[in-house]
């Protein structure tokens, strides 16, 4: 799903044609207007009031005061959502109006003034809105599982430091240090046209509280929330989709990391005297699945998509491969890198191109 979230702070360009392009390649895309902050929007729909953008103010929740979202704005966006052909889904304040009651929470009831106006306004201008949504909180989610394929674009800005806490007892073989950070000094600078993906492993028997949200989360049906490729060696996954094709060709260079949890207890088929099996569900195992295989007609298939694409390719190796369990859950030991080394001999010699190559998940 391709979300639009709050933020008065800047103007955002909607004539970027690589933008308008993208959604359209996935027509209809349910678009969702919403997030945190969409509980405390308020609609400028009466010129005799002030509207104002979010302000950061700590001590309120979200760490924002509330925030306006000027009629102006809301006919550019329609205007572009009319060429793209998505589809609106809207997320209302539902916080508006609460009160603030002990324990932090809020209650009361919903002053639904504002929106109604809202609705009003955009009926009358000939808007087409799919669905309204009650408030983030009001909807606890379950907006999502009505929703049929979408697409999460995520544009990632960041960085991080991880730090034992200070006085921490050092794990097993290890001993106690003192991290410092220069914060004067970058060690690496992220593109001007930096837009990443993440296509993950997980087969359709992955079930979360409940609920196999993965489905069938291949490239072959896209039945699936997110754009991924899972690893499945049961069937065969088409890559000539000409929408898929053609939607990562205008994110054109994307960078796509293949990985997550099950990268680290991947096999690469690169012996053809050993046998390529996909995984399999087994609670006992780490991530609940065995070992599964990457067979290599699949890596040249991919390949193939990669190039037609224009993609820039950041694969994750099988960092606990060869790795042993510890006492207390962990795994240790040294790392078993020969089928990793024969895997990027392979790929070498096919003159496929990796960006990079990350050691684990």
């Amino acid at each position: 799903m391709l979300r639009f979230g709050w933020d008065g702070r800047r103007v955002q360009n909607l004539s970027n044609k690589i933008l308008l392009n993208a959604v359209k390649e996935f027509s209809p895309l349910k678009l969702r207007i919403g997030g945190s902050l969409q509980d405390k929007v308020i609609y400028g729909v009466d010129p005799q009031q002030p509207c104002t953008p979010f302000v950061k103010k700590k001590s309120e929740m979200f760490g924002f005061s509330q925030g306006c979202l000027p009629m102006h704005r809301w006919d550019e966006l329609n205007g572009f959502f009319k060429k793209a052909g998505a589809v609106i889904i809207f997320g209302l304040n539902a916080l508006n109006g609460r009160v603030h009651l002990p324990g932090g929470s809020l209650g009361g009831p919903w002053n639904s003034t504002n929106a109604a106006s809202f609705i009003h306004y955009t009926v009358n201008k000939g808007y087409t809105i799919h669905g309204w949504e009650l408030g983030l909180w009001e909807m606890g989610g379950a907006l999502l599982r009505l929703l049929g394929f979408c697409f999460w674009a995520f544009l990632w800005l960041s960085s991080f430091v991880a730090v034992d806490a200070v006085g921490a007892s050092p794990p097993a073989g290890a001993s106690k240090g003192t991290a410092v950070v220069d914060g004067t000094t970058a060690i690496a600078v992220t593109d001007d046209d930096f837009v990443c993906a993440t296509l993950d492993w997980w087969p359709p028997e992955k079930c979360d509280y409940g609920t196999c949200s993965w489905g069938l989360a291949s490239v072959l049906n896209l039945s699936c929330r997110m754009l991924r490729f899972g690893w499945d060696g049961r069937r065969v996954q088409n890559l000539s989709n000409k929408i898929l094709l053609n939607a990562v060709k205008e994110f054109s260079p994307l960078k796509l990391r293949i990985g997550g949890s099950l990268q680290d207890k991947v096999i690469y088929g690169v012996d053809p005297q050993q046998p390529c099996t996909p995984f399999v569900k087994k609670k006992s195992e780490m991530f609940g699945f065995s070992q599964g295989c990457l067979p290599m007609h699949r890596w040249d298939e991919l390949n193939g998509f990669f190039k037609k694409a224009g993609a820039v390719i950041i694969f994750g190796l099988n960092a606990l491969n060869g790795r042993v369990h510890l006492p207390g859950g962990s795994l240790g030991g040294p790392w078993n890198s020969t089928n990793a080394a024969s895997f990027i001999h392979y790929t070498v010699n096919k003159g496929y191109t990796i960006h990079g190559w990350e050691l684990g998940e």
